[in-house]
């Protein structure tokens, strides 16, 4: 019996190996953190996270160093955004979209500090190197304005503020500017973008949210109206307003009509129906609209923001369906960003070289985009290889001649003799041989000359030749036939 109950004791053991400690004492219910409680329980209860659920809680793994917490918030790194997937958790990651950097670096997110020509100067700020991105053209990258504070980057992509869209013009680019499209706000605020945060009678609540905006004394209009307090002077239970024992009723235009009569009988307007005729409230740029019943109180062009905001006109100057407010090139019908050949010149390809006409020296020819030492529409090209373009070879296919010279392209002007003239027709006993003291080119010339002559002669005695046999034959029969005759007429006679 003592055996099977020593046994039974050793069964929780068995089947809870995992709580041994390095010490060997066995323990049925860990308490990583000591609190007293176990960690199944603290985990179960909330009292302690496990988000990476391995049933031990979240601070016992960072603890014990099983999960990292680079920005010590308790929470273990593999619970948190990776953008980059890059193993470094945004929160500590200087770039949180760029999976090769943790940190800008000199070149910034999203451009690597690669020195190519290892000279010690990353590739980005290397003139030697391939241009790096210098979006305002200024001549120094854009990673360096930024890097020196020439440019503002306040969302941290890379590229300077200045080449970045900012639709109301206010300073601020849109992926930082709270309000894109409202120059005069760069956050909500209590009133949202495009409404102004404006407390006109200066009770602490914006005009937005008074109903009352003009009256210090009422953030709504109550029974009696702005401007007009909801008093009962006699306590007779009907406030002044309505009680015809009591004061008559405000009269805000001293016109000797109270407000109210004036508005029920539309001598005077109460467009936000707070029973304070308009002529009263505050219209802060004149345009005629009170300022609660404007969308753009301080704008005397506008009543509502638009596309543009307020302040700023939803004018299309190039009549394009672009306002000049969105319009990169405001003048330009035909463009609504300035492209690579800015404003007013068109980014049209005529030869599809990839290389807009702007930019092309020469703009009709596919093959080039500069003249280069042949011009438009003649191709560099250097057939035999001497170095001298053939537009300017005048032996294109003979590599050690640029001009015929008196042998032609293609004969050397080879001087065996070295009497400065070249090598001709050997003749003559001088030595084993004399040449001829005329040029190659004369010879040549003399050669064919007397070949044609030869063969002209000879053409012509042929022809002349047979023409007398010709002659002759016919003479011949003519003498034949007049001899037959004679004796025919002499044989009649006898």
């Amino acid at each position: 019996m003592s055996r099977l109950r020593a046994l039974l004791l050793c069964v929780p053991m068995l089947l809870c190996i995992g709580c041994l400690p390095e010490d060997g004492t066995f323990n049925p219910k860990p308490d990583c953190n000591g609190n007293g409680i176990s960690d199944r329980q603290d985990i179960r209860k909330g009292t302690s996270k496990d988000c990476n659920r391995n049933r031990v809680p979240d601070e016992c793994d960072i603890a014990n160093g099983t999960s990292e917490d680079c920005n010590h918030d308790g929470i273990p790194d593999e619970c948190q955004p990776d953008a980059d997937h890059d193993g470094v958790i945004d929160d500590c990651d200087g770039c949180p979209n760029d999976a090769q950097k943790t940190n800008p670096g000199a070149c910034g997110c999203g451009v690597p500090d690669t020195d190519a020509d290892g000279n010690g100067v990353p590739d980005c700020l290397d003139p030697q190197q391939k241009p790096a991105p210098d979006c305002n053209a200024n001549g120094i990258p854009d990673a360096a304005d930024i890097a020196s504070g020439t440019s503002s980057d306040c969302n941290s992509d890379g590229v300077p503020d200045e080449c970045q869209t900012d639709s109301d013009g206010d300073g601020l680019i849109d992926p930082c500017d709270g309000c894109p499209n409202d120059a005069s706000k760069s956050s909500a605020g209590a009133c949202g973008c495009g409404i102004p945060d404006v407390d006109s009678d200066g009770d602490g609540v914006p005009d937005c949210s008074d109903g009352c905006p003009n009256d210090p004394g009422k953030a709504h209009p109550g029974t009696c109206g702005c401007g007009v307090p909801d008093l009962d002077s006699d306590g007779d239970g009907v406030l002044d307003c309505q009680d015809p024992g009591d004061p008559p009723g405000p009269d805000c235009n001293n016109n000797g009509v109270p407000d109210a009569d004036d508005i029920a009988a539309g001598t005077s307007l109460d467009c936000n129906g707070d029973g304070y005729p308009d002529e009263c409230q505050l219209d802060s740029d004149g345009d005629g609209l009170i300022n609660p019943c404007d969308g753009c109180p301080n704008d005397p062009f506008k009543f509502e923001p638009g596309i543009c905001g307020c302040g700023v006109p939803d004018t299309d100057s190039d009549a394009d369906g672009t306002p000049d407010c969105d319009d990169g090139c405001p003048e330009d019908p035909e463009k609504v960003e300035p492209g690579v050949c800015g404003c007013g010149v068109s980014d049209v390809d005529s030869d599809g070289d990839g290389v807009p006409d702007c930019a092309d020296g020469c703009p009709s020819d596919p093959d080039k985009d500069q003249p280069g030492l042949c011009g438009c529409g003649a191709p560099d090209a250097d057939s035999d290889g001497d170095g001298v373009v053939d537009c300017e070879d005048a032996c294109p296919d003979d590599p050690d001649k640029m001009l015929p010279g008196q042998c032609g392209c293609g004969v050397p002007e080879t001087d065996s003799d070295g009497d400065g003239l070249p090598d001709g027709i050997y003749g003559g006993t001088h030595g084993k041989h004399t040449l001829y003291s005329v040029p190659c080119a004369i010879l040549v010339t003399s050669l064919v000359t007397s070949l044609v002559t030869s063969l002209v002669t000879s053409l012509v005695t042929s022809l002349v030749t047979s023409l007398v046999a010709i002659l002759v034959a016919i003479l011949v029969a003519i003498l034949v036939a007049i001899l037959v005759a004679v004796l025919i007429t002499r044989s009649l006679i006898v």
